[in-house]
């Protein structure tokens, strides 16, 4: 493979003008009503938090992990974004992150609609109703917190790749009767390897700092300090500069290329996604480096590029509205 294309990152062409456009819109709406509410709502206390999630969102990103199949997969992280900030923070996020990996030439610029639709707001919106509805009001039980955070996030990789199908057949790209099944049986695999981060950062979350966890009651109650500031950019430093090397030990294809490249409808578009003349960090290395250094640095820029701005995002958000006289 000759780009680093990420599980349903979607290259230019591969959806229609109208597929693109459409979803555009509804992202855009739903991304400017998130921004509304927390604006309203000044809680400052999400603005670390959501650059700590930025951060480790992109890093994840980065690790492929491989699954019986003969494919990839990767963290999306929609659904923990929204257990821990909510669904309005949590969606601000991931269109924050998607932009960003775009501008890297990971996903196309056209496709920004429908990538961060597939990859946001399903985990963000949909599968944190499904968490929330799994959970009730039984926040004083850990193991329902983090089962239900399982299932969440296990649910949102095949219901994205649902959408994922629903626009290909729009588009014309593949026939629904061939890509939906093919779609959703891999997808159903990878979440798994998506429901075992999110279940497993949840748990430690319940174990060191439950009132991070959003709609726990209590929750979101105290800022968070400098000491997990630290300690969690670290970790996502360090997914980023080291555990982002060991896709290069298995050379699959992720879930929607492998798809793709099975059936036909990506090879054009999965060897136009490697050019990256565009992009800034083209195929997350950096121009003048090589090796398992420049995927390093690039994945160190990266991540405090994304702690940095989305944290710089939220405050802009939270920043308290003139008061007219």
């Amino acid at each position: 493979m000759s780009a680093r294309l990420l599980a349903m990152h979607a290259p230019d062409g591969l959806f229609s003008l109208p597929v693109n456009v459409v979803f555009a819109v509804v992202v855009f709406a739903l991304v400017a009503a998130s921004c509304r509410v927390l604006s309203r709502r000044q809680d400052h206390r999400l603005v670390p938090l959501m650059g700590l999630l930025a951060a480790f969102v992109f890093a994840g990103q980065m690790v492929n992990f491989p699954i019986a199949s003969g494919t990839t997969g990767h963290l999306l992280g929609g659904t923990l974004a929204a257990i821990l900030v909510g669904p309005w923070a949590g969606t601000v996020v991931m269109a924050a992150v998607i932009v960003f990996q775009a501008l890297l030439g990971d996903g196309g610029l056209t496709v920004l609609g429908p990538n961060i639709f597939n990859m946001g707001i399903v985990g963000t919106c949909l599968a944190y109703f499904v968490y929330r509805a799994f959970v009730g009001r039984a926040f004083e039980r850990p193991t329902r917190i983090v089962a239900a955070s399982f299932f969440a996030a296990w649910v949102a990789v095949p219901l994205a790749s649902v959408f994922v199908s629903l626009q290909l057949a729009v588009s014309g790209t593949a026939s629904l009767s061939r890509v939906l099944p093919a779609m959703v049986l891999t997808h159903m695999a990878i979440g798994i390897g998506e429901a075992l981060i999110t279940a497993g950062v949840v748990a430690f979350v319940l174990k060191t700092r439950p009132e991070l966890l959003y709609d726990r009651p209590g929750g979101a109650g105290e800022r968070v300090g400098r000491l997990t500031l630290t300690f969690g950019l670290a970790g996502a430093l360090v997914v980023a500069t080291c555990l982002s090397l060991l896709p290069r030990l298995w050379d699959y294809p992720d879930g929607l290329e492998y798809v793709g490249l099975v059936q036909g409808f990506l090879a054009e578009e999965a060897r136009a996604a490697g050019d990256g003349s565009l992009a800034l960090l083209p195929d997350y290395t950096v121009p003048g480096l090589s090796g398992i250094i420049s995927t390093s640095v690039a994945g160190a820029i990266g991540t405090l590029v994304m702690f940095v701005g989305a944290m710089q995002v939220g405050r802009v958000l939270m920043r308290p509205r003139a008061v007219r006289g």
